[in-house]
């Protein structure tokens, strides 16, 4: 009897543990990815496809860079063909360098599109 009397009171004094989520702190800090508040339609990802275009009158190679001189894309030119393709790219940026054959050209990135020619 002192047993059950025992047990008895050890689950009542028990934490009863629900499926609610942590509110977040009243300054809106969060402690963790559980607090957040994310509406379910929202995308996480940082970079987006952009179509390459590229034309010139040699075979080389194409590099895509950025200011600082980090490469995002490499490509075999070829004259007859020219590239077009879909690249990766951070979404922070807005425009990129463009090496080829020894010339360089800074082209804006309009509509998740690069196009550029470097025929004269």
């Amino acid at each position: 009897m002192v047993v059950l009397s025992f047990i008895i009171g050890l689950s009542s004094c028990m934490k009863d543990e629900t499926d609610t989520q942590p509110e977040p702190e009243p300054d809106g800090t969060v402690d963790s990815i559980e607090q957040m508040n994310v509406p379910g339609d929202f995308d996480w990802k940082t970079s987006g496809s952009i179509l390459l275009k590229v034309k010139g009158l040699h075979n080389g190679t194409v590099k895509v860079k950025n200011h600082n001189g980090k490469v995002y894309h490499k490509e075999f030119h070829n004259m007859f063909t020219h590239v077009s393709t879909m690249i990766t790219l951070p979404d922070k940026i807005n425009e990129v360098v463009i090496e080829y054959q020894g010339k360089t050209a800074t082209v804006p990135i309009v509509d998740n599109k690069i196009i550029h020619s470097f025929i004269e």
